[in-house]
């Protein structure tokens, strides 16, 4: 099963699966519950490729799953991660459960995803993918571990997206010149705010507890960020801290917005050997960048705090914490939280 969004990586996916000998079935979810441009464009790549093409209507799962949980927590002064969250609920959640329903579990599920499977001493771990800079294996740390052996990311081994385009090119695929998107497909990324309502106004303090100015609601903002706080400073100022409980701001100078150590929950281990065994670890707490040297000073069930040997910019509650190995094997992933 193909997950086919009628763009170009999908769409170089199936084909490099079809050229591998595969049997490929083209599925797009409904994420809104009509028919749109991206369903018809799925399916045409699906009828250029001579490959079957179903339709599964998933809206009602994303918008309790994806929609009303961002919404809900960008209200409680965190930053969510949808794709993160759409991955882990939907595509690789709600949707396999469906396809398996009813076709039962003889099926791998492929996507467009720039990651890898590596199946190494009979185990299957996840893996950054070839191209560093289209990696997105950060927003895959959610996914079961029991999952991944029956996953397939082709595009994990390609060194960039021209040449994701030029597969796609070459056999005359309708997607091979799609755009590419890097909003939240449910809202534009400038305007998220719509869909949170933002919150009421509120006070934002200095680091000594002065109101310093006023806010637009908690929801507009983020750790770390530095625009639209309306506030004049000799030196810039950033936001450090949002207080849902009083629906205020603290900013400070950006070396306040540094920390050393970052807890976590819904830890999801992604080997079969636990994380303290895998050797030196480096840690991601946003998708671009490089992973960092840390290390775990303590983990549980559910829980997992590290220390980075540097201190990262505003780690955000919402956002995850990605453990990778020295050789790029995802070892865990976690929700930031306060």
């Amino acid at each position: 099963m193909a997950l086919m969004s009628g763009g170009v990586d999908s769409a170089a996916a199936a084909l490099m699966l079809l050229r591998g000998g595969y049997e490929v079935v083209g599925v797009t979810m409904s994420l809104y519950g009509a028919a749109n441009d991206s369903l018809k464009s799925a399916a045409a790549v699906c009828e250029a490729l001579s490959i079957p093409h179903f339709y599964l209507d998933i809206s009602k799962e994303f918008k309790n799953l994806v929609v009303s949980p961002f919404c809900e927590a960008y209200l409680r002064g965190e930053t969510p991660n949808p794709c993160a969250v759409c991955n882990e609920r939907i595509k690789f959640g709600a949707a396999v459960e469906a396809l398996t329903a009813r076709w039962g579990e003889d099926f791998e599920v492929a996507t467009g995803h720039y990651a890898k499977i590596i199946r190494q001493c009979k185990e299957v771990c996840l893996a950054r993918a070839d191209c560093r800079q289209k990696d997105q294996s950060y927003f895959l740390s959610g996914i079961r571990r029991e999952l991944l052996q029956r996953l397939q990311f082709p595009l994990g081994c390609l060194r960039n997206k021209e040449e994701t385009r030029k597969i796609a090119r070459a056999a005359g695929l309708p997607a091979a010149e799609a755009s590419e998107s890097m909003e939240i497909c449910f809202a534009a990324e400038a305007d998220y705010r719509k869909v949170t309502g933002g919150g009421g106004r509120g006070a934002i303090f200095d680091s000594g507890g002065k109101i310093i100015g006023s806010h637009k609601g908690i929801a507009n903002y983020t750790l770390g960020q530095r625009k639209g706080l309306g506030i004049a400073s000799q030196e810039p100022l950033f936001v450090v801290e949002i207080n849902a409980c009083d629906n205020s701001l603290v900013v400070a100078p950006r070396k306040e917005a540094f920390k050393k150590a970052v807890t976590a929950d819904h830890l999801n281990i992604l080997t079969s050997r636990g994380i303290n065994e895998l050797g030196p670890l480096h840690g991601k707490i946003r998708s671009q960048g490089e992973p960092q040297r840390c290390k775990i000073i303590l983990s549980g069930d559910s829980v997992i705090k590290v220390e980075f040997a540097a201190p990262v910019f505003a780690p955000a509650p919402g956002q995850r914490l990605v453990l990778y190995t020295e050789t790029g094997i995802v070892a865990a992933g976690a929700v930031i939280t306060p």
